[in-house]
């Protein structure tokens, strides 16, 4: 879990339980890519990404965290809003020492106590794209999450 993500949501909780939110009139419509500035970026009857001018891709090295957070970065701070940007990450990223120890450890225990759920560096992938997303929101106009990882990219568009 990203950090301070159970805090927030601890937070969001006790601010709005006391009102009954439920869905709209546009629950269960389905979307086209004029609802959706992501989908402007997808060819979904070819499966493929549409790369133009407006997608930038920078130089990943989806095996170094570090990198992934670079990309990141560069979506926050200097990309023009209405452009997107495309992480990929079809290699597994390899977590430093401590963080992969904490992995293997993690997944042994939960082994021991009879849990077929392991945790992988995907998660984690999964886990800093997510909390751009929840602590960005006013930056990120729509995004596309694309896991598992084979054939993996995912897509944030700046708002």
């Amino acid at each position: 879990m990203p950090g301070g993500l159970y805090q927030r949501m601890m937070f969001h909780f006790a601010e709005y339980q006391a009102q009954a939110i439920r869905n709209d009139e546009f629950w269960g419509r389905i979307h086209t890519a004029a609802d959706r500035p992501v989908f402007r970026f997808l060819d979904f009857e070819r499966r493929a990404v549409r790369w133009g001018d407006d997608l930038q891709s920078p130089e990943v090295n989806s095996a170094r965290i570090l990198s992934i957070i670079d990309a990141l970065v560069f979506f926050a701070q200097n990309l023009p809003s209405g452009q997107a940007i495309a992480i990929d990450h079809t290699a597994p990223p390899r977590p430093g020492r401590l963080i992969g120890s904490a992995i293997v450890y993690l997944n042994r225990e939960l082994t021991k106590l009879g849990s077929h759920f392991q945790v992988g560096y995907t998660d984690y992938l999964r886990s800093l794209l997510t909390d751009l997303i929840i602590s960005e929101k006013q930056s990120v106009a729509d995004y596309y999450l694309n896991f598992p990882v084979l054939d993996g990219v995912s897509i944030l568009v700046k708002a």
